[in-house]
């Protein structure tokens, strides 16, 4: 989920002008953008490494063993 100003700005998809605006504020104030663009870095890199995928699917399908096949693939700590 995108928190406005947070990981993102947002606009109602039916409104050009404020897209417009949307994208007019992230050129003109580069300390901002440069936030934005950080937080949804750190949001996407937490949210979507190996380890968060892993436990989701454990989530998903309580009470299975992962195999040791993940074992290698960069990022995966093996932890849950």
């Amino acid at each position: 989920m995108v928190e406005e100003g947070i990981a993102g700005l947002l606009a109602p998809p039916d409104d050009a002008r404020a897209m417009a605006q949307a994208l007019w504020r992230s050129c003109t104030d580069v300390a901002r953008a440069r936030f934005i663009f950080q937080s949804a870095r750190l949001q996407a890199v937490k949210k979507f490494c190996i380890d968060a995928i892993v436990q989701s699917y454990e989530r998903l399908f309580p009470g299975r063993q992962l195999d040791d096949s993940l074992r290698g693939v960069p990022g995966y700590s093996g932890q849950s």
